[in-house]
């Protein structure tokens, strides 16, 4: 949504899995303003103890587990008038999973050395998407709003095992998108018809 075009406030939030903050104000007092907010989980700060307790009861077979995620929301609004309005989305989100183990094998009677066994094992996957949009009044029954959309996805993953390493990273996307709407608005009900799109 747009920033408050007035006064500075925001708030922020602690839940079981993430955390979240927001913040919005003008940067031009009724002309310009922004808003953002911020999201970040703590299912990682969760794990990180328990595995931690868990490898010291068993040191021959470690393993870990993280997963976290956090994504953040951006607005610009410029009101050149009451008639003209222009604006700039961001939204970016990434998200996280790693894998990590350790084991060791006592050697045999024929082999005294002990063998050990390690892997990682990593993704992340994520998006950023922008968004310009220009909104105009022509008339009192005549509206424009103009969108360009930019979007961008990405993923990728790496796995080692000892002497072996995987890696790959699928194709970046990107998407851009230009979308028009004008809209006449009679007066009679109040019904507004989309003339183009």
């Amino acid at each position: 949504k747009e920033g408050d075009m007035k006064e500075f406030h925001g708030n922020f939030s602690l839940g079981l899995l993430d955390g979240r903050i927001q913040f919005e104000g003008p940067i031009i007092k009724n002309k310009t303003s922004f808003n953002v907010a911020m999201r970040r989980s703590w299912t990682d700060l969760f794990t990180a103890p328990i595995f931690f307790v868990l490898n010291r009861s068993n040191p021959k077979d470690k393993k870990n587990l993280r997963y976290a995620f956090h994504d953040i929301n951006g607005k610009i609004t410029h009101r050149f008038s009451d008639r003209n309005k222009l604006s700039l989305s961001i939204y970016s989100g990434n998200d996280l999973l790693k894998v990590k183990a350790r084991q060791i094998f006592e050697g045999s009677i024929m082999n005294a050395d002990k063998e050990h066994y390690n892997s990682d094992f990593k993704v992340t996957w994520g998006n950023l998407t922008a968004a310009l949009a220009w909104n105009y009044q022509f008339t009192s029954k005549l509206s424009g709003n103009f969108t360009a959309v930019y979007a961008r996805n990405t993923s990728m993953y790496d796995y080692v095992e000892d002497d072996r390493y995987f890696s790959d990273k699928d194709q970046i996307y990107t998407l851009l998108l230009v979308e028009s709407q004008v809209q006449l608005m009679k007066r009679r009900g109040g019904v507004g018809h989309d003339l183009s799109q």
